[in-house]
């Protein structure tokens, strides 16, 4: 009786190999070898931790991510990062999709005592509110193509501050996308054309120079030092632009009345929150980068559109809608994040009660 060519096995795995080991596999058949592997499992991500052998280059294992995340099954490319002090290298493989979540908004509102503007960014990839002080920032660079979540987060930003009674100027070109919020109380201007951007931008630099002249009649450095001894309380003062390559198009010289505002307005409480959906080289230009050391890249066109926002690669493999990096000015680390979701941006502003004459603390915390 004539045998079948293939022999299917009946071996049944007692014992399965741990997930450290199914990594060790898969490095070795990529000639590339490891002293030690941990995993530390989180909700959506395992993070694995690697030793390096003697010899084996960053660059060689960086280049088979997305072999690895292929043979991991993961829901999108791994990331890598270097952690120098560890003498390690870190590998986040996404296993899960995150559940839809909210704004947490009493996460903003008690955020730490020395958060001036805090702004709610969404979760991290460990599960944990990415909360960030604006005026430490202070200033945001945030790029994306259509859809791939980019106005849900400024809708998240834009709820954070008017959260935290700051005072809001908007930059919208389209004409539709901040209409919205015409009506909240801590909507001091808006516009969208370019001689409405900067006349918006003067005034801006204006309050920025009385500020100022405030602060030294003080003897004050910033506006945290000065509201720490004063009753009169300076607000922050945010501006956000939304498209600002048609802005740029227009007219070249409106990066100097950005860069001026950009450069100087952290001691006075002022930030500056610039989107775009084309963040080429003519459109980010190397002073944009130099006052905008925050930055976020939603899912992009390129690796070239990720290297201009983050100086790396790695936005244009995101997946998710909703799903970003975030390059933190403080420690130089690429962090990814999920947005909250946002159904109704109308419901989000009813919810909190920041329509005009409505106080939003007494609604909030009864």
């Amino acid at each position: 009786m004539n045998q079948p060519l293939i022999q299917v096995s009946n071996v049944i795995e007692i014992f399965p190999k741990s997930k450290e080991e199914k990594l060790e596999e898969i490095l070795k058949s990529y000639k590339i070898s490891v002293v030690n592997i941990s995993c530390n499992t989180f909700d959506n991500f395992d993070v694995y931790s690697l030793g390096l052998a003697p010899g084996v280059k960053i660059s060689r294992l960086e280049k088979t991510l997305p072999e690895i995340g292929l043979n991991l099954k993961a829901l999108s490319t791994p990331r890598g990062r270097v952690i120098m002090e560890s003498g390690l290298y870190e590998i986040s493989v996404q296993t899960s999709k995150p559940e839809s979540f909210s704004i947490d908004y009493k996460a903003v509102a008690s955020s730490k005592v020395n958060y001036y503007c805090p702004i709610n960014l969404g979760k991290d990839e460990f599960g944990n509110d990415l909360l960030q002080d604006l005026n430490q920032l202070p200033n945001l660079l945030v790029a994306g193509t259509t859809g791939s979540g980019k106005s849900m987060l400024l809708h998240s930003i834009i709820l954070s501050v008017a959260a935290k009674n700051a005072e809001i100027y908007l930059v919208d070109p389209k004409s539709v996308e901040f209409d919205i919020y015409r009506d909240l109380k801590c909507i001091q201007d808006s516009a969208t054309d370019l001689d409405g951007a900067k006349k918006i931008m003067k005034n801006i630099f204006n309050i920025m120079q009385n500020t100022f002249a405030t602060l030294k009649s003080k003897g004050c450095r910033n506006v945290v030092e000065y509201n720490s001894i004063s009753k009169d309380k300076i607000t922050p003062i945010v501006l956000i632009i939304d498209e600002w390559a048609d802005l740029v198009l227009q007219d070249k010289k409106i990066q100097t009345d950005l860069c001026l505002i950009a450069q100087k307005g952290r001691a006075a409480g002022i930030s500056v929150i610039l989107a775009t959906q084309r963040p080429s080289a003519s459109i980010i230009s190397g002073a944009i980068k130099a006052n905008f050391p925050a930055r976020i890249a939603m899912r992009v066109a390129s690796a070239i559109d990720s290297r201009v926002i983050l100086d790396a690669s790695g936005a244009e493999k995101l997946a998710k809608v909703g799903s970003g990096i975030y390059l933190d000015p403080k420690t130089g680390e690429l962090r990814q994040f999920f947005v909250p979701k946002i159904d109704s941006v109308d419901a989000e502003i009813k919810k909190l009660g920041l329509k005009k004459n409505t106080s939003f603390w007494k609604l909030l915390w009864g």
